[in-house]
């Protein structure tokens, strides 16, 4: 294991701001595969703009670039900023961050400083991101046959969409000291907010746990088990934890464990269809038991 990090994750998930964090909280250097097109560039004697048209023709430069990564992974106290460089350097600690389309959306069309990206609208934000997503997931899965959104692909995976940098950049910092240890970490973690409640009726229901609060203000997070969710269409759906994630959103908690007993499969544990579950239990007005 060396003390590598590598970024990556959804467009908009703040992937540059929270590296910056962690160089200065690590005294890392932080590598980005713009920093290694721009040695490229030089290196054939072109500018950036003549480089990328040079690029689209000669995918060779591609497969140069990914060496490059490698080969500078090798080495350590480094953080990567980067879609793939999880896929190419060995032993790192690989981070995904996640963040919702919608809240993507405004923060890119509300960034002024982002180079070549204008819109009219969010909407049109929106659909771009949805559009890039596509065709990276296509790309990426037709040259280095991997799944950019498979979460098995990381040791972490957090949820930006109501956590500021700094919250994130922490989180990364004890479940990386965790895995380091050999320690047991939660691997999911996702803003109380971004969570929907859906939960069963009757004798399925959570029974009430008056600890859940004191623990929330005391620790920042329920001592118990991840919040149960299912998955569906990049929206997450409380099955387990519906009392544990009220308080954390009464108690301004930005980050909570969760465990996705359901994503890409149609069923739950107990056979029944995830889907099914949702419509049957959805409650979107309140989160409370």
């Amino acid at each position: 294991m060396t003390n590598n990090i590598t970024i990556t994750g959804d467009l908009g998930s703040g992937k540059s701001a929270v590296a910056a964090l962690l160089k200065d909280r690590l005294k890392f250097e932080v590598v980005s595969v713009g920093m290694l097109q721009r040695q490229l560039a030089e290196k054939y004697k072109l500018n950036t703009v003549a480089f990328n048209e040079y690029v689209e023709s000669h995918p060779e430069i591609d497969l140069e670039l990914d060496r490059m990564v490698a080969e500078t992974g090798k080495k350590n106290n480094l953080i990567f900023d980067s879609r793939l460089a999880w896929h190419f350097v060995e032993n790192a600690f690989k981070v995904y961050l996640s963040v919702d389309d919608e809240i993507a959306s405004r923060r890119i069309f509300s960034d002024k400083d982002r180079m070549n990206e204008s819109y009219a609208d969010m909407e049109q934000a929106k659909i771009n991101i949805q559009k890039r997503r596509a065709s990276e997931l296509s790309r990426f899965k037709a040259q280095y046959h991997v799944a950019l959104d498979d979460w098995s692909n990381y040791d972490l995976i957090i949820d930006t969409g109501y956590a500021d940098p700094a919250t994130v950049a922490d989180c990364i910092l004890v479940n990386r000291r965790l895995h380091l240890e050999n320690r047991r970490h939660h691997k999911i973690w996702m803003s109380p907010e971004s969570l929907i409640p859906a939960r069963s009726a009757g004798s399925h229901a959570e029974k009430p746990d008056v600890s859940v609060p004191t623990s929330i203000r005391q620790k920042g997070v329920h001592a118990g088990e991840p919040v149960k969710v299912i998955a569906i269409d990049r929206k997450y759906y409380i099955c387990e934890g519906c009392q544990r994630v009220a308080a954390a959103c009464d108690n301004h908690v930005k980050l909570l464990p969760v465990e996705i007993i359901a994503g890409g499969e149609p069923f739950l544990p107990s056979g029944q269809k995830a889907d099914g579950y949702v419509r049957e239990n959805l409650k979107t007005s309140h989160r409370h038991d």
